[in-house]
């Protein structure tokens, strides 16, 4: 089961119209949102190909307030946008602004977290931690919100 400081949880992060919720904080690029490939693997290096991006949502009822991340170059943070209101709520990156007609496919853009560390911190997975490893532990992970399925590599350590 996903660990209850991990944000997919805490605010009902989910995919409404496809693909699985990633969060690759360990990748080159920091690809955070809804792909139906896992960017998160050393190959993709945290980049979801648009043809491969689906909108993001959250459950409004979290009442969160998201921090700005950030969008593929050259969006910034400009094209952030968190929409608590639309239905479903959106939270992503997008060439107009969805909180009234959602985003069109062909207008979302990848988003990736933001190089501001107090900013990204509220999307980050929590970091499992074993004294007698010396390498670190993995921490990118996809998570099936819709179909409640969650798979975490442990490696093959003994967390018992």
């Amino acid at each position: 089961m996903a660990n209850s400081n991990d944000p997919r949880v805490n605010f009902g992060l989910s995919c409404p119209d496809g693909g699985n919720f990633h969060i690759c904080q360990d990748s080159p690029t920091r690809f955070i949102g809804c792909c139906d490939i896992d960017p998160c693997t050393v190959e993709a290096k945290g980049n979801c190909p648009s043809s491969h991006l689906f909108n993001a949502s959250f459950s409004s009822a979290s009442a969160v307030v998201f921090k700005p991340q950030a969008c593929e170059a050259p969006f910034g943070n400009n094209s952030w946008y968190t929409c608590a209101d639309a239905r479903p709520p959106f939270l992503g990156c997008c060439k107009n602004n969805p909180c009234n007609n959602g985003c069109k496919a062909n207008n979302l853009i990848p988003a990736r977290l933001s190089d501001d560390p107090e900013h990204a911190s509220q999307f980050l997975l929590p970091v499992t931690s074993s004294s007698s490893s010396s390498s670190p532990s993995p921490t990118s992970t996809t998570f099936r919100v819709n179909d409640f399925l969650f798979w975490k590599d442990l490696s093959s350590k003994n967390l018992f």
